[in-house]
């Protein structure tokens, strides 16, 4: 995919996962368990300082999940490799 503005963002079809700090995001571990294994999946990683409120709450309510890989803030890059680990890992352990 091409970058574009969160606006913009359109994936029917496709489970959105949303990094988020906050402490009501549900672990990317748990949003993983509940998506069926054939159905694609979108990560959204915000930039250096993460998301706005606005961005993720505007994320939600379109149909995205807030999820959080845990308790320390990592930066995006390293964000966007933690959670790619996390979601091969489970693969392996669900498919």
């Amino acid at each position: 995919l091409q970058p574009c503005s969160l606006d913009a963002l359109s994936l029917p079809g496709t489970a959105v996962l949303v990094l988020d700090e906050a402490e009501k995001a549900l672990p990317l571990s748990r949003a993983l368990e509940a998506l069926s294994a054939d159905q694609p999946l979108a990560l959204v990683i915000g930039p250096e300082g993460g998301l706005d409120r606005d961005e993720v709450t505007a994320l939600v309510a379109r149909g995205a999940q807030a999820v959080t890989l845990g308790k320390n803030v990592l930066r995006t890059e390293t964000a966007a490799l933690a959670a790619l680990a996390v979601i091969r890992h489970l693969e392996g352990l669900l498919g």
